[in-house]
């Protein structure tokens, strides 16, 4: 047998024992396994170095055993380069390990299962080229699968980074609720046909109909005093308000002191609105609560009622005299 053949032959021997021996490798480390002299050079082997000719472009060279009296290929390479590695018994894995210095790095399985698995000692990674460095197209491990700087998931959660914004959808923090949103101090938008349809910010407000240039524009005085902010107004069949603990049936107090009519008079002439109303000029700078809209007016109505049962109250007394100064006539 040549020489180039018995190297081949230890080559596979140890390959295939016991699975394939070389998930076993640093342990077989020995002179009775490996021709340490002739090894420690590279060579190379031209299969049809003597003048062989490849009648078939995809002819088969392989490695074999004979198990339970039949040929199993272990090791199987065609003149193409295609490269396979078999496993003798359906219940053996095939398995191709990577030893650096003595240590294991990780390994490829086909498992008996039909998988095909990959581990890495402290994790996999996949490599592209640029330029000549290889960045990092993917890299998984126990705690998190990410694809290159962009996508990380992680637990319960996918992150999306570029620069300092992180986008992150999942499940909260309290492991009770689904979360769609930023992890960092930014914005985030949610629209269609590239428009923004909702626009929150970073201090919990809500923006409809517009997004963050339209929010900037709106003064910080009104961002304290509302959450919610609608571009075009709003048309609903419906709306209610939540219960509100202020309300203006206190105009029907016994001790509700009622403006006198002289007093509303001086205070329109010099105002041009009512009293405890917003003017035009306020409400145009800075809006105004429904709820508390709703009060004012309600109260000026109830103001109304209590001016009008005084004035009949009035007219009634002014109808009684004229009748009895009538009738004493």
């Amino acid at each position: 047998m040549r020489r180039i053949d018995c190297i081949l032959l230890v080559i596979v021997c140890s390959v295939v024992n016991s699975y394939l021996c070389a998930q076993s490798f640093p342990d077989f480390w020995s002179d009775d396994h490996y021709d340490i002299q002739k090894g420690r050079y590279g060579f190379i082997r031209v299969i049809n170095q003597n003048g062989e000719r490849i009648e078939d472009a995809n002819k088969i060279y392989s490695l074999s055993s004979m198990v339970g009296g039949v040929k199993k290929d272990l090791f199987r390479i065609t003149s193409q380069g295609v490269t396979t590695l078999s496993s003798p018994s359906s219940s053996f894995d095939v398995k191709l390990d990577f030893y650096q210095a003595g240590a294991w790095e990780g390994y490829v399985r086909g498992g008996s299962d039909h998988t095909l698995n990959i581990r890495g000692n402290n994790g996999v990674c996949l490599l592209g080229n640029d330029g000549g460095s290889e960045p990092v197209l993917l890299r998984a491990n126990n705690e998190a699968v990410s694809i290159g700087k962009t996508l990380r998931v992680q637990g319960n959660n996918m992150f999306i980074q570029k620069g300092d914004v992180t986008v992150r959808l999942g499940i909260d923090d309290m492991q009770r609720y689904g979360w769609l949103g930023t992890s960092s101090a930014n914005g985030l938008y949610i629209g269609a046909n590239l428009h923004s349809s909702i626009y929150l910010d970073t201090d919990r407000h809500i923006f409809l109909g517009g997004g963050a240039e339209e929010a900037d524009k709106i003064r910080q005085s009104l961002k304290d005093k509302y959450n919610v902010f609608v571009f075009k107004g709003l048309l609903s069949n419906d709306y209610a308000f939540a219960p509100a603990s202020t309300w203006a049936d206190f105009v029907f107090d016994e001790n509700y002191r009622l403006p006198k009519i002289g007093f509303l008079e001086e205070f329109v002439r010099e105002n041009r609105h009512l009293p405890d109303m917003p003017s035009a000029k306020q409400v145009s700078e800075e809006g105004y609560s429904q709820h508390e809209m709703n009060k004012m007016l309600l109260q000026k109505i109830e103001e109304l009622v209590l001016y009008t049962i005084q004035q009949q109250k009035e007219i009634d007394s002014l109808k009684k005299r004229l009748n009895e100064n009538s009738g004493g006539e």
